[in-house]
């Protein structure tokens, strides 16, 4: 990469010097215009801020966001008294559909899944759905005691066409298999997932 000759002679300059340079002359009674230097923070704009805490198959929320906004917001809940559960939720056919279809085949998968807990955990601000990794999603709940969070989740996608499209002739069905776990058992945003994850991986 060849440098313009007009930015080799530029002289380096110090914002700091400047800055005491332009102190000297105010002090001696020169008005001074101050010029901030630097690049504004004006931040993501709304639109940005919400794409980066969505998973990019599926829609739902990410671990991402999990993490840094919503653990704050159940534990302000299970604080206040309020019942806090998640339910862990695995898609069991995923990891089959990835080696022997490929990756269209488990995402359309997943995305039906992720629509099927989408509208089972209703449009109540209090619910979220989150796809932790791979073919396990991670719903949590404000208001409602996990086995009862369970039941509702284990209904609808019994009662729901669990099929997808694997090539525009096949098609496709998953099953799922389900966990849950209280705040009330395990005391804590760390371990009440790690409990339910850990049930999930027993069935």
């Amino acid at each position: 990469m060849k440098i313009a000759a007009r930015a080799s002679a530029a002289q380096p300059f110090y914002a700091m010097s400047i800055g005491e340079r332009a102190g000297i002359l105010q002090a001696e009674g020169h008005s001074i215009a101050k010029l901030s230097l630097g690049e504004p923070d004006f931040g993501a704009p709304p639109a940005v801020r919400e794409e980066m805490r969505r998973d990019y198959v599926t829609g739902v929320y990410n671990r991402a966001f999990l993490d840094s906004a919503y653990r704050k917001k159940v534990a302000a809940a299970a604080c206040a008294g309020k019942p806090v559960s998640v339910v862990a939720v695995r898609v069991n056919e995923y990891w089959n559909l990835l080696r022997e279809e490929g990756t269209h085949a488990a995402d359309c998968c997943l995305n039906t899944a992720a629509g099927i807990l989408q509208l089972a955990a209703g449009p109540d601000q209090q619910n979220a759905v989150v796809r932790l990794e791979d073919g396990i999603f991670l719903v949590v709940s404000v208001g409602t005691p996990a086995a009862k969070l369970q039941a509702a989740l284990h209904e609808a996608l019994g009662e729901s066409r669990r099929t997808f499209g694997i090539t525009l002739s096949r098609r496709g069905e998953f099953t799922v298999s389900l966990s849950s776990a209280d705040w009330g058992e395990a005391g804590s945003w760390d371990l009440m997932v790690a409990l339910a994850e850990q049930r999930l991986s027993g069935c």
